[in-house]
Formats: structure tokens, C-alpha cells, sequence
């Protein structure tokens, strides 16, 4: 069994200390001026790590030393990993990640801001090891550390001032988003993962931020620079006064899906008895779960896609709703219910085709294109096998309410019309595009 023991440096380990660094350099065609091959401490690392800042630990595997790796000040409050070297025989042993754990421990308990180091790029597994622990490459040198040598240079931060995140959050998204943009994403991450509100972020701009909190903005900051939309990040988003969980298996949930609840809550709040609704195409459930919140209703929730249908079935729960759920492609439904309908409502795909080029590429690249898109050739043909299916199953006066594309009001008006639905009201939404419809039996 193999033994490996991590312990603090002492005088007698420089000598095997220097020629595992040397004997390291060497394999990897790095034995050159301006890297450890030269440095005067190499020749004596117990004296060069006894400033109480710093720290070198030395790596024993069956009693004989096979590495090390320190921890050395560098300017401010940032540190730097210096000399991990490990004999090639012993990195099997994950001897590498013990003496990293070791140093960034040290560097915690030393109140340090950041871990600096310095590297080349032929040491790939060393750089993975870094790179899955925390550290992130970046463009330049820190400080004169006399490596000249060195063209890899890795930061971790292990914390910092809410100030400072926030700044370093603007810079890294100014060639994205706009300014006004990227505070609106540093807010609402900040009130998500720190629970601080926008009046807590300037009145309290040294807060602290620790390790584990700014690796999920980290996280969070690369997926905005890959245009992923921020109620992804998030994992959720509000809708009509409430939160919903959403993935990028539903839609994002829209401000006039939100006046086409409205319109209906207002229409059926003064019922004198329960009424009876389904959502056809529910997505996260926003409709059918606000309608449930807000109205006496017997509410069902009709999707194609198993995993949505997963996401509604969550909402319910969070949001304290009951939801009676049903997977059916309502291009083929045969549904008949006994007890007739009161109202049936439906946000169904309806981008043509020809209208992708106005669409924003994070919707394009990450919302669902079977909730989306219909062909130019069809385009109201959700809208017709709705109506179709509105006919069969809404009571007598019941309505049927849609949310619309903005180019085909007319043209859904008069499909409408010629099968038989009256009192048909086209809507124009706040920005006075023509988004939602009314008509009943």
C-alpha cells in the first residue's frame, strides 16, 4: 500500500528538494535562465520559505520525498504557488492535488486576496489540475517574479470586495453588453447568490465576497459571454408576481404572456363558481400556474414535451398550486372532456421561419425551437387545430384566448370568424403590437 504524507519543509529536505526541481525542469526542456532552474532559493528552500506568509510543503510517498510545492508573497494581498514540482513516478498518486489543497489552504488561513502562478504550456496536466481547482488563465504577468520565462499565468481569486467583483464583472462584459445591461445582470446575481439588493450593493461596496460565491459569478459570467440568457444562469425568472423555475427545455416566460393572464383574470375573476381551464403548449406551466393562483379554477396544463411537463409539475409544487397535467401533441389530439371547458387558452409556436433573422441570438442559440418556430407555409396551424379542438370542448359561451404573432392578427381574426367563433377582440399589447385574442362559441 502506498503511503503519502504532506508535511512542512525542513532544512535537511533541501538538497532532494533542489535536484527534483532541476531534475523536473530538465524533462521538460525548461533547464533556462529566467525559470526555477536558476533561482538562488532553489539551492536553499527551507531558508527561503520562513517569512510567516508564507509556507512550503513537501510531499513523502512511502517515506521518501518525490515533491513539493509553496506558497510565497507577491505584491499586496495576492500570493503566489510557487515551485510544484513532482517526480514523474509519484503524479499517479494524486500527490499534485494534495500539496494544491495544502497551499490554497494556507493561502486562506493567511488572508490572501488571490493565488498567482506562473507556468509553460508543455505542463498540460499541470494546468488542468489548476484550471479544475479554481484558476483561470489570464492575459498578463503579476508582479517581477524574475521567471521570464514563463508564458502561462493562472489567477485564483479566493476573495473580494463586492466593489471590485462588480467592476471586474463590467470590464469582462464591455464588449458584450452595455453597461446598463451588465449592472442590471450584477444585481440580479448578486440578490440570487448573495441575497443583496441593489441599495445593499451601494451601500455596502467592501463587502466581502468568498470563494465559493465568486466562482458561481464566474461561472455565471462565462455563459453570459456565450450569450446564454441570465433566467437560464439562474434557473429561474418572475412571471405575473410570482417565481418560476425554468431550463432550456421550456420558454422563457414574456411580458405579454403576462397581459394575456391578466386579460383573463380579469375577465373571470368574478365568476360565481369554479371554472374549468386548460393551457395548451404550457411550457413552464406560467400560465396555467398564475391562473390557478389567482382565479377559483380547475386548471389542466397540456404539453408535447415530457421534460416541460417536468418543469410545470415543480412549479406547481413550489408555487402551492394544484395542476392536472397531460402529455399530448395537440396537432393529433382525440381529447373529448365529459365536463365541458370554460376556458381554453394557448401561447403556441407561431415564429415563421422567415422571421428568424429578427430574433436575438441567445433565443435562437438556447430557447426551444419546437416551442418557437412554424413553417412560412402554415403559419396559424396550431392556431386552427386549437380551434378546432376549442370547438369540441369548450361549454357553451366559453372562450378561448391566444397569444399571437404580431404580423398575423388579421389573418388568425379571420380564421377564427369563418369557423364559427363570435365576439372575437383583437389586442394590442403595451407596446401596441397586436398580441392577444379573445373569441367564444
Amino acid at each position: 500500500m502506498q503511503t503519502v504524507k504532506i508535511r512542512k519543509i525542513i532544512k535537511t529536505d533541501n538538497a532532494k528538494l533542489e535536484a527534483i526541481i532541476k531534475s523536473v525542469l530538465t524533462e521538460l526542456n525548461c533547464n533556462i535562465p529566467g525559470t526555477a532552474y536558476y533561482d538562488k532559493e532553489t539551492e536553499a528552500m527551507f531558508e527561503a520559505y520562513q517569512n510567516e506568509k508564507t509556507a512550503y510543503f513537501v510531499a513523502e510517498l512511502n517515506g521518501e520525498i518525490v515533491g513539493g510545492c509553496g506558497i510565497g508573497t507577491l505584491e499586496n494581498f495576492i500570493c503566489e504557488l510557487q515551485k510544484m514540482y513532482i517526480l514523474p513516478d509519484a503524479r499517479k498518486h494524486k500527490i499534485g492535488f494534495k500539496l494544491l489543497q495544502k497551499c490554497i489552504d494556507f493561502a486562506k488561513e493567511k488572508d490572501y486576496d488571490s493565488i498567482y502562478l506562473e507556468t509553460f504550456p508543455q505542463m498540460k496536466a499541470a494546468i488542468a489540475l489548476y484550471q479544475k481547482n479554481g484558476f483561470q488563465k489570464t492575459p498578463n504577468a503579476i508582479g517581477n517574479t524574475c521567471h521570464y520565462s514563463c508564458n502561462v499565468w493562472l489567477l485564483k481569486p479566493l476573495k473580494r470586495s463586492l466593489f471590485t467583483l462588480k467592476n471586474e464583472f463590467l470590464n469582462s462584459l464591455e464588449n458584450t453588453y452595455s453597461k446598463e445591461e451588465s449592472e442590471y445582470y450584477f444585481n440580479l446575481l448578486a440578490n440570487h447568490y448573495l441575497h443583496l439588493s441593489r441599495v445593499d450593493i451601494a451601500l455596502n461596496p467592501n463587502t466581502i465576497v468568498y470563494e465559493k460565491d465568486l466562482n458561481l459569478f464566474y461561472d455565471a459570467l462565462k455563459k453570459l459571454k456565450n450569450q446564454e440568457p441570465i433566467q437560464y444562469i439562474l434557473g429561474e425568472t418572475e412571471f405575473y408576481h410570482t417565481v418560476f423555475n425554468v431550463n432550456k427545455n421550456v420558454l422563457i416566460p414574456r411580458p405579454e404572456t403576462e397581459e394575456l393572464v391578466d386579460w383573463i383574470i380579469q375577465d373571470a375573476k368574478n365568476h360565481p363558481s369554479e371554472i374549468s381551464i386548460l393551457d395548451i403548449g404550457t411550457g413552464s406551466g406560467c400560465i396555467a400556474i398564475s391562473l390557478a393562483k389567482n382565479l377559483h379554477a380547475n386548471v389542466k396544463a397540456l404539453d408535447i414535451s415530457k421534460k416541460a411537463l417536468e418543469v410545470v409539475k415543480k412549479n406547481a409544487i413550489f408555487n402551492e398550486v394544484t395542476i392536472d397535467l397531460l402529455e399530448e401533441n395537440i396537432l393529433d389530439s382525440t381529447l373529448l372532456f365529459q365536463n365541458k371547458l370554460d376556458i381554453i387558452v394557448s401561447n403556441p409556436p407561431y415564429v415563421r421561419e422567415m422571421e428568424k433573422q429578427q430574433m436575438h441570438q441567445n433565443v435562437l442559440e438556447n430557447e426551444p425551437h419546437l416551442a418557437l418556430f412554424v413553417s412560412d407555409k402554415n403559419p396559424l396551424l396550431f392556431y386552427t387545430k386549437i380551434a378546432n379542438f376549442a370547438k369540441k370542448n369548450l361549454d357553451k359561451n366559453g372562450k378561448l384566448y391566444f397569444e399571437i404573432n404580431e404580423y398575423l392578427g388579421n389573418e388568425t381574426v379571420k380564421m377564427l370568424q369563418n369557423k364559427g367563433f363570435k365576439n372575437i377582440i383583437l389586442k394590442k399589447d403595451l407596446f401596441g403590437k397586436d398580441r392577444m385574442i379573445r373569441c367564444e362559441l
